[in-house]
């Protein structure tokens, strides 16, 4: 994270100041995200600048966020994590962020699909609201739903979630994943097949992935681009081992159809899709594709909105 945000501090300090093109304006990052086609960052003082999807081609103050903000996170829209702990989300009906009904407070994490959204809660809890027709809220139905509401079984115990195109994840502090939506149905459902010690998980289009304590990134689901980096093509129902990374991981994204890892070395490795440069490496490859240099590309996710979303500015 440190690498990538020295990184990203160095690009959004070019930018200028908002829509004025003006001299460089130093942002001091202290989060990003990336998603659907935009990103984003919490500058030290707590604003938030974010480019694409609506946005622009360089980053753009976000209207209405004063010293705020202390997490952000980007998908069909954009939301985000007040240093009060209150969610906020624009981008697909509001171009400010607005509250979220019942969220005042006391939240902890936010992750975004391509149409729908969960928080984390202090207690361990998670709620999701947004597109359900695959069953990505989690409350055992496929309603739409305007606010939040509980996932069922995830009322505490959550330690970390992840949301995907049309699926959602859950770390429990037992160190076991949970997920949803999709063709996981629609209540929380075990991964079954992972390593003990499981310490973050991300998710993309139809795949999904988990970092261990010992830095070893296992990945499942979707497979026809080679994103779950296990050397052969094939949906995988169970957990697979990323090749040449049973070690030294430190943190992971994933993408729609690419994953991606950091190293201890500060290095950054990629595999599956490249029909946009996904990889950064100018070949498209199955097994990790070691990149030149470190970049933010680790971080990257670009889930497809399902029709009728807006991808103005990750609900």
């Amino acid at each position: 994270m440190a690498v990538a945000a020295a990184l990203l501090a160095a690009l959004v300090s070019t930018a200028g100041a908002p829509g004025l093109g003006g001299p460089p304006q130093a942002v001091s990052p202290v989060a990003i995200a990336a998603g659907g086609d935009g990103s984003c960052v919490v500058t030290g003082s707590g604003g938030v600048r974010c480019w694409g999807q609506g946005e622009g081609t360089k980053p753009l103050d976000v209207i209405g966020v004063r010293d705020e903000a202390s997490t952000v996170a980007v998908g069909g829209n954009s939301c985000m994590v007040t240093k009060a702990g209150g969610a906020k989300c624009w981008g697909s009906s509001s171009t400010t962020p607005v509250d979220v009904v019942g969220l005042t407070s006391g939240v902890t994490a936010v992750a975004v699909g391509a149409g729908h959204s969960c928080a984390l809660t202090d207690a361990g809890g998670v709620r999701c609201w947004g597109f359900n027709l695959a069953g990505q809220v989690g409350d055992g139905t496929t309603n739409d739903r305007s606010t939040p509401v509980g996932v069922l079984g995830l009322q505490t115990g959550v330690k970390a979630i992840a949301a995907g195109s049309y699926h959602s994840c859950a770390l429990t502090a037992k160190g076991g994943v949970e997920c949803w939506g999709d063709d996981y149905g629609l209540k929380p459902v075990p991964v079954s097949g992972l390593p003990s010690g499981v310490t973050a998980i991300a998710a993309g289009f139809g795949h999904s992935c988990a970092l261990t304590s010992v830095g070893a990134v296992w990945c499942w689901g979707s497979n026809g681009d080679g994103q779950l980096g296990d050397g052969s093509p094939g949906i995988r129902a169970a957990p697979v081992n990323v090749v040449g990374l049973s070690s030294g991981v430190t943190a992971i994204a994933a993408g729609g159809e690419h994953t991606c890892a950091l190293t201890t070395s500060g290095g950054v490795q990629c595999w599956g899709a490249d029909f946009r440069g996904e990889l950064g490496d100018e070949r498209r490859r199955s097994p990790p594709a070691r990149l030149r240099s470190t970049s933010s590309a680790w971080a990257a996710a670009r889930p497809q909105s399902p029709p009728g979303t807006s991808t103005a500015a990750h609900s």
